[in-house]
């Protein structure tokens, strides 16, 4: 007791020092909070605080990332036109019987040969066309194999030489090769299971295409000009949907559908003297792959394993790679690439939720790794990945992210 008055018993001026210590103490904490609390402020604009642009995540501070990305276009602007050839097919003339048409116009050099071979079922229809204005090359040679009911196949063939090869097993298939131009074109049909639709158009020499179609509802078009030129479409499930357009000579594509609902559009158009190289590979539902490539020797790798992937790689220029893998369900990726030597790797993994990077490089000797593994779980959330390097000579970015709501953005200019 005599110890508390004691205390409250200071001089007047002693109490006073100290109140003004302590008011200058106070003073000094809440400038130090406000200095924090500004400088907090000041680094939260800098962030990239924005996921809900559509290429990835914004960085507010700077347009740059919204310029770059403002005027791309689809990697396959018009890949969906090319299933238009679809409307080429039709039903069969007469569904009470197999109906089979050849028509072989041709002289010297082996000329044309063509067997159609129906049985099975009734409704089937063939027709065999084959002109050979010139003796040289070998033959033109057509075989068609229809067993089930209502399949339809149509060939024609105008050029110096060619093999085309339909067989089709099960009901309401409708197959059509179209080849033209000099020489040695390969088109090979096969589809087996209900209502599948398939379509083969070349031009110029040398091109080979397969398109072999099980399951139901598929649609596959290849549609291939310039020389040798390699596609290879093969649609495994239901409602899947598939076009490749190669250009100009000595690209390859190929395509894997182990699934439903998938989609996958390709197109490659060589510019230079090598040509581009590209393969899908889609497992799961719902998958959708979209692959433009312009230039000379552009490489493209795409494999998607999951439920729901999307994945769009477009690449112009020369020497450019792009490799995806995406196995989860839920995962994006954009790539697009202009110049030469540009390379982007995304590896996205996980289950659930949804992986999200967008990759943009332009010019020359780029080089982005994006590496996303998220926590497993139905609300696993999302990490998503930005990176846009534009004019920036032998720049490198790598974005590795693990767990759940990652944000990452890198721009370099």
């Amino acid at each position: 007791m005599s110890r508390h008055l004691q205390l409250n018993r200071q001089p007047k001026s002693k109490m006073i020092e100290k109140r003004g210590n302590k008011m200058k103490t106070q003073m000094t904490a809440l400038a130090a909070a406000v200095t924090i609390t500004m400088s907090g402020m000041a680094f939260a604009q800098q962030l990239p605080l924005d996921n809900s642009v559509s290429w990835g995540v914004d960085n507010p501070n700077t347009s740059r990332d919204n310029d770059a990305w403002d005027n791309v276009q689809p990697a396959v602007p018009s890949g969906s036109n090319i299933l238009n050839a679809l409307n080429l097919l039709g039903p069969t003339s007469d569904t009470s019987q197999n109906v089979s048409d050849i028509d072989q116009t041709g002289s010297g050099s082996n000329a044309n040969e063509a067997s159609v071979q129906q049985g099975g079922g009734v409704g089937n229809q063939s027709d065999v066309i084959q002109v050979k204005a010139s003796g040289s090359g070998g033959p033109n040679e057509a075989y068609v194999d229809q067993f089930g009911t209502n399949n339809v196949s149509y060939v024609s063939q105008d050029l110096d030489s060619g093999l085309a090869e339909v067989l089709q097993n099960g009901t309401n298939n409708q197959g059509r090769v179209e080849q033209g131009g000099n020489q040695n074109n390969s088109a090979f049909i096969d589809q087996t299971g209900i209502n599948n639709r398939s379509v083969i158009q070349h031009g110029s020499s040398d091109n080979v295409a397969s398109s072999v179609q099980a399951g139901f509802s598929q649609d596959s078009v290849i549609r291939q000009t310039g020389d040798a030129n390699n596609a290879s479409a093969t649609q495994l499930g239901g409602n899947g949907e598939s076009a490749i357009a190669q250009n100009r000579g000595l690209n390859q594509a190929t395509y894997l559908d182990l699934g439903f609902n998938n989609t996958s559009y390709m197109r490659q158009r060589r510019i230079g003297p090598d040509g581009n190289t590209a393969d899908v590979f889609q497992g799961g539902f719902d998958n959708f792959s979209e692959l433009g490539q312009d230039g000379s020797g552009n490489d493209a790798v795409v494999t998607q394993v999951g439920a729901f992937s999307d994945s769009d790689i477009q690449q112009e220029g020369n020497d450019n790679s792009a490799t995806l893998l995406q196995v989860s369900g839920g995962s994006n990726s954009y790539i697009s690439q202009f110049g030469d030597d540009n390379i982007a790797n995304v590896t996205q993994t996980g289950l659930f939720g949804s992986n999200e990077s967008y990759i943009l490089q332009s010019n020359n000797d780029h080089e982005a790794t994006v590496t996303q593994a998220r926590g497993f779980g139905l609300f696993g959330g999302a990490n998503i990945s930005t990176v846009t390097q534009v004019g920036t000579v032998g720049s490198s970015a790598s974005v590795t992210q693990s767990g759940t709501g990652n944000w990452a953005s890198t721009i370099q200019y």
